[in-house]
């Protein structure tokens, strides 16, 4: 189990890291999000700064210090130091100031950096804070280099996330002896996903649990977009939204549908989107009615659940039909959680 922090400039890239890191399957949470944060005054007396809640940022590195699941902490405040001896790694995202202030004025979804005020800030912060934090660092990555590049290196300090353990060979070959054993992995996805895709065909609104800062569940009504599932469901959200802020802190989400004779819930990981021709493809009456500003607003993004488990209940057959846990196919390396269980832990 490895506890990492991510810190950095403004611009330097830790949200669009995390982000990465939380496609492969990894828990990561962007302290600037949420509740994590809170404005107290400088020991110095010169002014007030943001600083870590450290009650709560303890309970959440302790809570992974039990569960062995690797962590991605972001965030620069200036009491971050207090965490050092639990952090197994502190890495430096590092840029050229010119590329952060170019950065922070084409990004959308911030808006800090925009007016000059907060650009002198960022040119300020970097020439006198950035040494400090490169001096506590361990690990330092320019992220000129390709995005792939920087999450493979934060990759290799946490090692595998538990939830995609690989299989050997692409054949399941876990210690559940009553699963079915030599069976091609892909083969038994497809089926899954298949059977998913039938029983979800069709059911336009579902209930989207998030979780917010306190650790609570908080469910709202989501319109799914019509696309054949392949293991991902789309939703059109607004980036201002507390949903989107509750699944950059933290990417694990729950989506339920239900219809006169189905029943159904799917967990996975949650992914806020930029994707102006995927936006544009799915656009359609329901979406404009709900979002008039259209496709191409900044204010308008897409969440893509990759669904990881799901369990269902189909009445025809009088009894719950199935539980099934599945890792997409098309995500290569990933163990298949095959059960016929009524409780799934992957």
């Amino acid at each position: 189990m490895a506890v990492i922090l991510v810190t950095g400039m403004s611009g330097a890239g830790k949200s669009t890291a995390l982000t990465a890191l939380a496609q492969r399957g990894y828990r990561v949470v962007d302290t600037d999000l949420g509740d994590w944060i809170e404005e107290v005054a400088r020991p110095d007396g010169g002014g007030r700064e943001p600083q870590w809640r450290e009650d709560r940022i303890g309970a959440l590195i302790a809570e992974h210090e039990r569960s062995g699941e690797p962590l991605f902490i972001a965030g620069t405040v200036w009491n971050q130091g207090r965490f050092s001896a639990r952090f197994d790694a502190v890495v430096l995202l590092s840029a050229p100031v010119e590329v952060l202030l170019d950065r922070v004025a084409h990004r959308v979804g911030n808006p800090f950096g925009k007016s000059v005020e907060e650009r002198h800030r960022i040119a300020e912060d970097t020439m006198l804070v950035e040494p400090l934090l490169r001096a506590s660092a361990t690990v330092e990555i320019d992220t000129r280099t390709p995005l792939r590049d920087v999450v493979e290196q934060l990759a290799a300090l946490a090692g595998p996330p538990l939830r995609c353990l690989t299989a050997r060979q692409g054949v399941y070959s876990g210690p559940d002896h009553h699963r079915s054993q030599g069976v091609p992995m892909t083969e038994r996805v497809s089926d899954d996903v298949r059977k998913v895709a039938e029983l979800a065909k069709g059911i336009r609104i579902g209930m989207l649990t998030t979780i917010d800062a306190d650790g609570q569940p908080v469910s709202r009504p989501m319109a799914q977009q019509e696309v054949e599932f392949d293991g991902d469901l789309w939703f059109f959200v607004e980036r201002g939204s507390r949903k989107v802020a509750q699944i950059e802190a933290d990417p694990r989400v729950n989506v339920t549908l239900a219809s006169g004779s189905t029943w159904m819930s799917l967990r996975g990981t949650g992914h806020v989107v930029s994707d102006l021709d995927k936006a544009r493809e799915l656009w359609n009456p329901w979406v404009e009615a709900w979002l008039p500003q259209g496709p191409q607003d900044p204010s308008v993004a897409l969440l893509k659940v990759s669904v990881e488990g799901a369990e269902y209940w189909d009445t025809p057959g009088g009894t719950v039909a199935s539980v099934i846990s599945f890792v997409k196919a098309k995500v290569s390396g990933q163990r298949y959680e095959g059960g016929d269980h009524d409780k799934v832990e992957l």
